[in-house]
């Protein structure tokens, strides 16, 4: 479940990065249900601040905050790294 994440959060990662916040919000439902699997499995720090990450995301595209996407979307990717590399 972890890999099923990491390429649909890829995708919210290009689109932060291109700052396309309605493809952010477009992404999200699909992004947050392969997280949701994810958090079935385990639900400790680390997954939360992937979870964190992903919904100040979202948050930052409604509320038309492109230009903190970028920052956003690298917070969320390093967290991932960390649960990757410590479950992967």
């Amino acid at each position: 479940s972890l890999v099923d994440f990491h390429d649909a959060m890829e995708q919210m990662l290009d689109a932060a990065q291109a700052k396309d916040a309605a493809r952010i919000s477009t992404l999200y439902p699909q992004v947050s249900e392969k997280l949701k699997a994810v958090e079935a499995e385990a639900n400790d720090a680390e997954i939360v601040a992937i979870r964190t990450s992903l919904d100040d995301l979202l948050a930052l595209a409604k509320d038309g905050k492109q230009d903190l996407m970028a920052a956003t979307a690298d917070r969320l990717k390093s967290s991932f790294i960390k649960v990757y590399l410590q479950r992967g």
